[in-house]
């Protein structure tokens, strides 16, 4: 196949030509990272900045008796995120598995290397739940109901965050709720939703007030509860090296290691755009 590496790439290992589709399956992977503020940049060294442009804020003014204006000067502001974080990801082969190497070293990095990393990235970003401290956090310890998830909702709502897009909102929740969601008439149950289907016929779980559910075991746990999340994109930011270093390490037996490794930051970016869910 024309995506499999030869025995002699192995043995060199060219990282050229697995960082491109390694970015892209990385990408891919990822649940939480595609949903909040991005920034991909070629970064040198930890502690180095990435920047993340946010839309500023207008006001509205009354035009005067005599037609003066209010000026307002508009400052884009931004999010500087500080890649403080560096994770690596090491395998090996053994030699006496020489004729599967290509097939290991393929699959490591299409597959195995790219989602752990995202993984670790996506557990960092929602770990950020505790600084979203601007609303009450909803606790629905006893159990979710539908009253709980408008109480997230309005909260948001309230605070005038724009929620009418489905491209800028994210329920993020723990698999532990699928069942209880699924058991909620008003989200499952196809003759109340509208949907073609409902119920367990089908395994999504539908748009809460319009915005898209994601379940991912990412959410963190601590203290016996999830911290499941209703946020808006801008709540959150994430930037990731994009010069990712992948390479064959020295052997020092008769077998080959490959690392690869990457450093990235999160950051909590308007606290005033999420809310914790606390689920038991």
């Amino acid at each position: 196949m024309s995506d499999e590496i030869e025995a002699t790439e192995a043995a060199v290992f060219i990282p050229e030509l697995w960082r491109p589709g390694f970015l892209k399956a990385m990408y891919g992977e990822a649940v939480a990272r595609p949903r909040v503020l991005n920034a991909d940049g070629d970064v040198k060294y930890k502690g180095d900045i990435l920047h993340i442009r946010i839309s500023p804020t207008c006001s509205v003014n009354n035009v005067g008796a005599t037609g003066t204006l209010t000026n307002q000067a508009l400052t884009a502001t931004e999010a500087q995120l500080s890649i403080d974080t560096w994770k690596e990801v090491t395998f090996e082969i053994i030699d006496n598995a020489a004729a599967q190497a290509d097939e290991f070293l393929e699959a490591a990095l299409k597959e195995g290397v790219p989602r752990a990393l995202a993984e670790q990235v996506d557990k960092d970003i929602l770990a950020l739940y505790d600084e979203l401290t601007t609303h009450t956090a909803i606790d629905a310890t006893a159990g979710i109901t539908d009253d709980l998830l408008l109480d997230a909702f309005v909260a948001l709502l309230q605070s005038n965050i724009p929620m009418n897009n489905p491209n800028d909102a994210t329920w993020f929740f723990s698999p532990t709720l699928i069942k209880p969601l699924k058991q909620i008439s008003g989200i499952s149950e196809a003759h109340i939703t509208g949907e073609a289907k409902g119920g367990l016929v089908i395994s999504k779980v539908p748009d809460i007030l319009g915005v898209p559910v994601m379940f991912t075991t990412s959410v963190t746990h601590t203290g016996g509860e999830y911290k499941n999340m209703l946020i808006h994109r801008e709540a959150l930011a994430c930037g990731v090296q994009k010069n990712i270093n992948i390479e064959q390490l020295a052997r020092t037996k008769k077998s080959t290691v490959y690392s690869a490794d990457m450093m990235y930051g999160v950051k909590s970016v308007r606290a005033t755009h999420g809310i914790v869910i606390a689920t038991a």
